[in-house]
């Protein structure tokens, strides 16, 4: 993919929930490293799936992605062939309608699925589609969302150190991204 070509990529939920990781993903998208495209019917698993309170930063990305909303998918939803999957067709059916060529999620039946579809759309974890932003984008765009995250954070502040420290964590973060990040800038690639 040509560096300057539009990248779209449809956001499972559960990329979006984690806190950290669902803050990169959405910050990557207002610097432009990639266009999400996003559903009500994702944002309000989200919101079904936070814990009270914590819905704040989904109404504050709604608003600023209302644009990035899409609907008119919903027809295509019982066709999807998500045999081990069935409740995530609407996933499949968003990326399909929105020719989308990247769905990031990390439910891994659903990614293997979707990856052994001849459909012209590909799934990725959100840490390999992090590298891939890496990759595509460079170690200083990547620098750019972990400052924009490191400045929307101030109570407590948090420096850039510590927000890579917590999206090296495996369970939460993006721990590859977070490697290769740092493999580069010591090796002085970008």
């Amino acid at each position: 993919m040509a560096e300057g070509r539009r990248l779209l990529a449809v956001l499972d939920a559960n990329v979006l929930i984690p806190a950290y990781k669902g803050d990169f993903l959405l910050t990557a998208a207002f610097l432009r490293l990639y266009t999400p495209v996003l559903s009500g019917r994702i944002f309000a698993e989200c919101r079904r799936n936070l814990h009270a309170g914590k819905a704040g930063r989904l109404d504050a990305a709604e608003d600023f992605f209302a644009d990035r909303f899409v609907t008119g998918w919903e027809n295509l939803e019982d066709e999807m062939p998500l045999s081990r999957c069935p409740e995530d067709r609407h996933v499949l059916a968003l990326a399909v309608f929105s020719e989308s060529e990247i769905v990031v999620t990390d439910e891994r039946r659903l990614a293997e699925e979707i990856n052994s579809l001849e459909r012209g759309v590909r799934a990725l974890t959100a840490d390999g589609f992090s590298c891939e932003l890496l990759e595509l984008r460079g170690a200083e765009a990547v620098r750019g969302v972990i400052t924009a995250m490191a400045e929307k954070r101030r109570r407590p502040p948090q420096s850039e150190a510590d927000i890579w420290s917590v999206l090296g964590y495996p369970m939460s973060g993006l721990p590859e991204l977070a490697e290769r990040y740092h493999q580069r800038e010591s090796g002085g690639r970008s």
